[in-house]
Parts: C-alpha cells; sequence; structure tokens
C-alpha cells in the first residue's frame, strides 16, 4: 500500500465558493443561492441516468448523479466507438434502380421494392455503438453512515456548474463538478465546512474491455478498447474493434492523507479535495481508418500537468469566462420570473396550471447550453445523444441519423448566436461530401456526391438495411443546406466561395443525374426512395414503402438546386453547371396538393397505414426550408396547415419539437404553445415508443421515449421560430406569439441577412427593436402591419420604435 501525504496541492476553491454562496450553512432551502435563473435543481438524488445533471466541453462529458455517500459520474469521450467493418457499397446498383422504376411507373410496388431490397441495399452491420467512457465513483468513508440532510443538488446553465450540497455528522460537504474547453479537463472538487472532514474513496471503472491500474497513490489509469460483445454463452466473442482511448485521474488535496488500496485511491481528513480527469483516443478525424500513433497516456498525464498548474480558481475562471463568452451572448424573457420549485415539480404543475411562461425561455437556454457542450470546433457533431451516453450499445448506436436527427441538433446554432458551435457539422459534412462521390459513382454512376439514411464516426455513405427506412439517397442535399444557412446568417462570401458552395455543387451534381422524367407527366422525379420510415397503403391492402416522386425527395431536390442557383449568383458564377441545374429546376414536379386538401406525401394518393406517423416529412419545404410560405406559395400554405391537423400534436418528443416549428411558420402561436407543453410532459420510461409516448425526462433530456437530444435542439429551435423568422423575404418578429408570452425580450437573437437584433414586446405587440448589421445590406423587416425596409452600414446599429420608425 502507497501513502501520499499532501499539504501543497492545488489550492482550495472552498473560499471562491464560498463567496458565490455555493457553500452554505445546513438548514432548509427552497432553491440554491445565488445561482442564475438559468438554473435546473433537484431536492433529492438522481435515481436513474436521465434524471442526472450533463456538463461538457464538445468532446469530454459526464452525467452528473448527485449522490451524497456513493457517487456516481458516468463519463463520455465524443469519438468512442466500436468499429468497422461498417455497410459498404454495391457496385451496379444503378441497374436494379432502373428497373425498379420501370415497375413503380406501371404499378408494379412490391415487386420494384423486391428487387432493391436483393438487389441495391448494402448489408445492415449492427451493433457498433457510440460507447461510455466509463464511470468516476466517490465514496464517502465515514465509520457512521448517516442519513443526509438539507440536500440539493443543480446545475447552473450560466455557469456550467454541476453542484450536489448536503450535510452530514453537522458537516456539510459541497461536490463541483465541471468540464473545462480552455484545458480539456473535468474537474471535480469536494470541500466541507469544516477541517479535515473529506474522507472519500475514487474509483474508475467501465462495464467491459477497459483495464483500471493505480500509478502512484494519487493516479488512476484506464485504459482500453472500443468494441462489441456478440453471441451468448459460449459463442461469446468481440468483434467491431473500434476506437483505443485512455483516461487518466489525480488527485489533490490541500490536507490530510491519501493512498492507494486495490483499484482505489483513499483520501482521509482532507479539507477539500480536487479530482481532474482527462481522456485522450487514438480517433483520427480527417481518417477514421488510419489511427493517430500517439502515446495516449502521455497525451492525458501533459493535459492534467498543465491543468494542474493553474490555481482552481483560475480553472473555474476559465471555464466560466469561456462558457459565457457563448452563453451569455443570447438572452430570452417571457415576462415573469421562474417558478421557485424543483425542476421535476415543476414540470407536474406547468401540465396541471399551465403558466410559468419562463419554462419555456429556460427550455431554450437548456438548448443552447446542451449545443455549447456537445458540440465545439474541434469535437466531433452532436450525436443521437449529443455527447452522453452510458452504455456499451446505445439505442440506434447514438449514430448520426440524417434523415432529420442530426440536422435537427443544429436547428438552432444560427439563430440562437452559436455559430461556432455548428463548426463539428459542417466537417463531418465535408468529409461525407468526399466519400460519397464514391458511392454516387459506385452504385449509381452518377457524378456529386450522396448517402443514405444513416451515418456514424467512421463516415460510411451507402444506402443500406430495410427499404422502409434504407433506401433513401436524399441526405446530401439535406446536410449541405447547414453550410449555406451559415452563409445566410454570416454573410461570408470566403465561407460561401470555398465551403457552401463547392458542397452545394456536389450533391445538386447527383441530383441531376439521378432524377428521371416522369413518363405521364413529362417531369422530372427522385426515386425509388422511401418517404423516411414510412409507409403507404396499395389498392389491394398490401403496403409499400418506396415510391417515385416523392414530395420529401423534390423539396429537398428544389431547395439544392436553388440554393445552388442563389450562391452561383453571390459569387458570380454562369457556367455549364448553373445553366444544367436552371434547366433540370424549371422541370421539377413540385408539391402536389390531394383531393382532400392536404400536402401529397407520395406522387399517388393512396391512404395511410399510420396517419399520424411521426415523421412528416411532406412538409420539409415549409420547415426547415421555405419552398412552402405564405406570400409566395398560399395554396401549399393551405394544404401544409391541414396535413399538420391530421398529423395530430401527440408524437414521439423529437417529432413535437419540429411540430412547434411547423406551427410556427404557419404562424399559429397557441396551437406551437399547446404541442410545446405536450413536449413538457415528464417521461419516466425509456422503454422505446414510436407513437405518443414523447416528453422529457427530469433533467429536461427529450424523451422520445427513449432519449433523443434532437428534441431538445428542435424545440428550443421552435420557440425561437415562434418569436422570430427571417426565411421569406425579410425579418418578421412575433410571427407566431401566444398569449401566455404577452410580454417578453429577446436579446441578441440571429436573422438572415447578417443581423443580430434585440427587441422588447407588452401586451403582445411590438415596443422596440434595435438591430445591428454585422455585414452592412438591405435590412427588411416587419411586424404585425408594419414594415421597412433599410440600407445599413457594418457595424451600424439602428433602433426602432413599435411602427417600426426610427427612434
Amino acid at each position: 500500500m502507497k501513502t501520499l501525504h499532501l499539504r501543497n496541492g492545488l489550492p482550495t476553491i472552498a473560499v471562491l465558493l464560498m463567496s458565490m454562496s455555493l457553500v452554505f450553512c445546513p438548514q432548509a432551502h427552497s432553491s440554491p443561492p445565488d445561482t442564475s435563473q438559468w438554473t435546473l435543481w433537484y431536492e433529492t438524488p438522481a435515481e436513474q441516468w436521465t434524471d442526472a445533471l450533463p456538463v461538457g466541453n464538445g468532446r469530454l462529458g459526464a452525467m452528473v448523479f448527485g449522490r451524497a455517500l456513493k457517487e456516481r459520474i458516468q463519463l463520455n469521450e465524443d469519438t468512442i466507438w466500436a468499429g468497422p467493418p461498417v455497410p459498404t457499397d454495391v457496385p451496379g446498383a444503378r441497374q436494379a434502380v432502373d428497373q425498379a422504376r420501370k415497375l413503380i411507373f406501371a404499378g408494379q410496388y412490391k415487386e420494384a421494392e423486391a428487387l432493391v431490397q436483393s438487389e441495391a441495399m448494402g448489408t445492415r452491420i449492427a451493433p457498433r455503438s457510440h460507447q461510455t467512457l466509463g464511470d468516476l465513483q466517490i465514496e464517502t468513508v465515514t465509520p457512521t453512515p448517516v442519513e443526509p440532510t438539507g440536500y440539493l443538488r443543480w446545475l447552473d446553465l450560466d455557469t456550467a456548474l454541476a453542484v450536489t450540497t448536503y450535510a452530514l455528522n453537522n458537516t456539510r460537504f459541497t461536490r463541483t463538478v465541471f468540464s473545462s474547453a480552455p484545458d480539456q479537463v473535468l474537474v471535480v472538487h469536494i470541500a466541507a465546512d469544516r477541517p479535515e472532514a473529506v474522507s472519500i474513496r475514487v474509483s474508475l471503472s467501465r462495464p467491459a474491455d477497459a483495464e483500471v491500474t493505480l500509478q502512484d497513490a494519487h493516479i488512476i489509469n484506464m485504459s482500453g478498447q472500443a468494441q462489441q460483445t456478440l453471441g451468448v454463452g459460449q459463442n461469446i466473442r468481440k468483434e467491431h474493434h473500434g476506437v483505443r482511448f485512455h483516461t487518466q485521474l489525480q488527485a489533490f488535496t490541500d490536507a490530510g492523507r491519501i493512498h492507494a488500496e486495490a483499484d482505489a485511491i483513499t483520501i482521509e481528513n482532507a479539507n477539500s479535495v480536487t479530482l481532474i480527469l482527462a481522456a485522450a483516443t487514438d480517433y483520427n478525424h480527417a481518417q477514421p481508418e488510419e489511427p493517430l500513433q500517439q502515446n495516449l497516456e502521455a497525451v492525458c498525464a501533459e493535459v492534467v500537468a498543465k491543468a494542474r498548474i493553474k490555481p482552481l480558481h483560475q480553472l473555474l475562471r476559465d471555464h466560466r469566462t469561456e462558457h459565457q463568452r457563448l452563453f451569455r451572448r443570447m438572452d430570452l424573457d417571457l415576462g415573469a420570473p421562474p417558478i421557485n420549485l424543483p425542476i421535476d415539480t415543476r414540470l407536474v404543475e406547468f401540465q396541471r396550471r399551465g403558466g410559468d411562461p419562463q419554462l419555456a425561455a429556460l427550455y431554450v437556454q437548456y438548448g443552447r447550453y446542451l449545443l455549447i457542450s456537445s458540440s465545439r470546433p474541434g469535437s466531433l457533431p452532436a450525436n443521437l445523444q449529443g455527447l452522453w451516453n452510458e452504455n456499451l450499445v446505445a439505442p440506434w448506436n447514438a449514430d448520426y441519423h440524417t434523415n432529420i436527427n442530426v440536422q435537427m441538433n443544429y436547428w438552432p446554432a444560427e439563430i440562437a448566436n452559436l455559430a461556432e458551435c455548428h463548426e463539428p457539422f459542417f466537417q463531418f459534412v465535408e468529409r461525407l461530401v468526399e466519400r460519397g462521390q464514391t458511392t454516387a459513382r459506385t452504385m449509381y454512376d452518377c457524378r456529386g456526391t450522396t448517402w443514405g439514411h444513416t451515418t456514424d464516426a467512421w463516415l460510411f455513405t451507402t444506402v443500406f438495411g430495410d427499404i422502409q427506412y434504407g433506401m433513401w439517397p436524399m441526405a446530401a442535399g439535406w446536410c449541405v443546406q447547414h453550410l449555406m444557412e451559415h452563409y445566410r446568417f454570416n454573410m461570408d462570401p470566403e465561407f460561401l466561395r470555398t465551403r457552401a458552395y463547392p458542397a452545394l455543387r456536389q450533391a445538386a451534381l447527383f441530383y441531376l443525374d439521378w432524377l428521371v422524367t416522369h413518363p405521364e407527366t413529362g417531369l422530372l422525379v427522385s426515386g425509388p426512395s422511401t418517404s423516411p420510415e414510412n409507409r403507404f397503403r396499395l389498392p389491394d391492402g398490401d403496403t409499400a414503402c418506396l415510391g417515385m416522386g416523392n414530395a420529401m425527395d423534390q423539396e429537398i431536390i428544389w431547395e439544392t438546386f436553388t440554393a445552388c442557383l442563389e450562391a452561383a449568383d453571390r459569387l458570380g458564377i454562369e457556367d455549364d453547371f448553373t445553366r444544367e441545374v436552371h434547366a433540370a429546376l424549371e422541370q421539377l414536379a413540385q408539391p402536389t396538393i390531394g383531393n382532400d386538401g392536404r400536402l401529397m406525401e407520395w406522387n399517388e394518393e393512396f391512404s395511410e397505414p399510420e396517419p399520424q406517423h411521426r415523421h412528416i416529412s411532406h412538409l420539409y419545404g415549409l420547415h426547415p426550408s421555405f419552398q412552402i410560405t405564405e406570400s409566395n406559395t398560399p395554396e401549399l400554405f393551405e394544404a401544409a396547415k391541414k396535413t399538420l391537423e391530421a398529423r395530430g400534436d401527440a408524437a414521439t418528443g423529437w417529432s413535437m419539437g419540429w411540430k412547434i416549428n411547423f406551427w410556427a411558420r404557419l404562424k399559429n402561436g397557441e396551437r406551437a404553445h399547446n404541442i410545446f407543453k405536450n413536449l413538457m410532459r415528464l417521461v419516466y420510461s425509456a422503454k422505446t415508443n414510436y407513437q405518443a409516448g414523447g416528453g422529457v425526462y427530469a433533467n429536461l433530456f427529450c424523451a422520445h421515449p427513449p432519449f433523443q437530444i434532437d428534441g431538445n435542439f428542435g424545440g428550443a429551435a421552435g420557440i425561437l421560430e415562434m418569436l422570430i423568422q427571417s426565411h421569406d423575404q425579410g425579418i418578421e418578429l412575433l410571427p407566431a406569439l401566444p398569449t401566455a408570452w404577452s410580454n417578453g425580450a429577446l436579446r441578441g437573437v440571429r436573422a438572415r441577412g447578417g443581423f443580430e437584433l434585440d427587441f422588447e414586446w407588452k401586451a403582445g405587440k411590438l415596443e422596440s427593436v434595435q438591430v445591428k448589421s454585422l455585414h452592412g445590406g438591405t435590412c427588411r423587416l416587419r411586424s404585425g402591419t408594419h414594415q421597412t425596409s433599410m440600407e445599413t452600414e457594418p457595424g451600424q446599429t439602428l433602433t426602432l420604435g413599435p411602427d417600426l420608425a426610427p427612434i
């Protein structure tokens, strides 16, 4: 057994935390003292994973359970993925595709589907999941265990601190956790209000495929390789060997005794303890198949060594400053103070009584917090669970579903003034654009790029699996729109020239070669493809899922061609490619209205086996695209409204997030707010429910169920969309304001055209607006019956009154 006495370790932050009122005397408390209004707080520890509180620096994350005597802090690193083999391209699939098109045009849907399934689909290879890094356990060592009193835990979104405090044997303990972006470490600080009162046992563990060793009395190492355990009994085997990882934890204390026992560190009679944890992997973002060649243990040791040089108050200050640089850019006030209740109780009361407008503001800020915490330059994009995952086999592998889910993750990025957090997705898309060119050529004999409904850290681009979800080579067009949207919000011509336009061009080239002429209409249609994950009923009562000219395909292609021409015009490009795009756009089949007045999802009017299906893919042109607007396409706008009415309000969590955006675009604030209320329904089950089981867990994670983070981001974006829109010929303020939010203010929100706005409203009417022009140009602004158009200079700020006249 090794023993080490530390009297001159890292300085305690107990004094600093006391000055922030994070350490306080044991007594009854109604809420955490001196935290921001953007705080999730609770009076009991987390019982299940979706009760725990998330922290993250984009790459390194943790879920803090807040348990007093046996704390669990579940750890994540964004690149820990099980490995290949991955689905691969099917050479010559074009022949089957061409034959299937003829069969569908002839009404032989089942024959077409059988052909595509057997000859044009890659093989699904699963599970190959994103995986947990493991757990950090902190056990309180006490000779006479007693029940803690005066318990509280909270997550302050403004400071990105997860704090647990409780009293034990007349001593108050406070545990503070944060994940530092500047220093790339997870920090846990444990303090007490009496000297020499902290005695704990610290260990690391992982469910499988890792080895834990103690380097000395204050350092724990854990290393391993992500892989999947397959089979049962004597047939158990390890496959899909993937990313190698290492994590190192170092413990520091300013008093007491520290020694190693077995696989743990024991600290006795310390004034305070600080744990610093770093993690590293061999994942190569540019070429995942070629792992980085580096000593992972040495990398971790160097990261911790650099962090420990700093006084702890500086670690905290640097962390908080960097987080607030992003978080404090935008602020939202919906006209009432937050209700002083624990979040789980507050959710129940919101369902019972309504009110609590600031809950929606908190949900927006939580979405922004989650994006800051799970997606920063240099990290992978936020996946289906953002960054946080306790499993070796996560639901849907916590992968990147590109038929809505990963795109929804980034809906709030630009409007919520977090453009930097969009960058990981841009880089991911650009890598897919490159690899998807091989798939386009090998499978379909097409120019350009394509990929299917799902990919992961290994960047495969084939369509695979069952045709109902898998036969959908349309994701590239949707994903590259995010680069164009970034340009529209920021108006950076260099970004347009070097990144957005090249990606758009590759997506458009594929569609130019993929489209075929419909034999009856003479218009260009896409297919065979699914309308994501949905089915239709054939006249004989059987069901099918592949069609030609499905609405979503056509709308994505319309948006891709339109964006290409917009970008080319801004860049002064006119060539054979732009002329080809223009000609194809003129011949492209457009959304169609059925006899019942609804927008048709398929090219024919089929009945629906699931009339309230969670995907509402045929309204892509309404949101996130801009093909369907009240001013330009009023008939389609009304048809979209009827479609959404028929789909209903209840759904999975992420689907309700999308519906909030739809109803906002339809200018119906009351309906959007009603769906937001549905989204705030407290859910306890993690059992998969594809129907109407959506809501939120106690930690406000979105419940599909199970947990899926895209609903958090989609819901946050939808709330902002109710307050400001800029997709339809200018900026519109308060386009879908519900009566529940009659008074309020929104500051630091971004709009297309390169504008940042602060505005206030009272009794449902605009009071004032301040517009900052980031790059100059024309600003068209409207609110209610008032509208104006202004020429602006770069950096200019204009202040306008209720009638949009200058003040």
